[in-house]
């Protein structure tokens, strides 16, 4: 079935193979309903951010590794938990305080799953609001997105408790906590394979993230 045209969004294309023929970056001014009615048709990822309809470029073979790595490590990590559920990128999370949507590359929840029904002509959507971490891959192009925009809107959300950002192309994890007494947000940097972040009393290595990653210039991680 043809996806049905939306006038006010004729510059964005429905499917992936116009929408790689454009920009990396493509920011768009809709409706939070407009852009849930377009991310429902569109073949590829799209955000909602600070009023805008935000969609970035093809993602790279390292940017795809290290996503399912990252599940593959929390879930390890996390085994012996079953408070912990981890997610993919599909998991919409809604952000009311700052009225932003967005799919991160894996989120965390410690709960069972906090539904936001969004009503969106004749259907009801479903998104998150209550992740308790979020994690986010990206790069040199993406970084200015990712931390001006992306981390005080994810800072603003009661529920999460970490922010974890992992760059794609050297082994080096950034990442936020909220402090104990909810007075604001740490930010410690992780560098280096050998490394390790703390999350709930136990460590997550970065070696396990970046499995099998080919950095610039470098060579593959076993």
């Amino acid at each position: 079935m043809m996806a049905k045209a939306l006038p006010f969004l004729f510059q964005l294309p429905f499917s992936y193979a116009e929408r790689l023929a454009l920009d990396d970056e493509i920011r768009l001014p809709a409706t939070l309903e407009a852009y849930l009615e377009f991310a429902e048709q569109a073949e590829y990822k799209v955000e909602y951010s600070n009023g805008n309809i935000i969609t970035m470029g093809q993602p790279t073979d390292a940017h795809e590794l290290i996503c399912g790595n990252a599940i593959t490590v929390f879930n390890n990590v996390l085994l012996e938990d079953e408070a912990f559920r981890i997610y993919g990128s599909n998991l919409g999370i809604y952000i009311k305080e700052s009225g932003a949507h967005y799919k991160p590359d894996a989120s965390i929840l410690n709960t069972e799953p906090e539904f936001v029904l969004h009503k969106v002509r004749k259907r009801t959507l479903k998104s998150v609001a209550n992740p308790f971490a979020v994690v986010e891959v990206f790069s040199d192009g993406t970084i200015d997105y990712d931390l001006t925009e992306k981390l005080p809107n994810y800072k603003q959300c009661p529920y999460l408790k970490y922010i974890i950002y992992v760059h794609q192309h050297k082994p080096f994890v950034s990442l936020h906590t909220r402090s104990s007494h909810n007075e604001g947000w740490l930010s410690t940097d992780h560098r280096g394979l050998d490394a390790s972040f703390p999350f709930e009393g136990k460590q997550v290595p970065l070696q396990g993230i970046y499995r099998k990653v080919v950095f610039m210039g470098g060579g593959k991680r076993k």
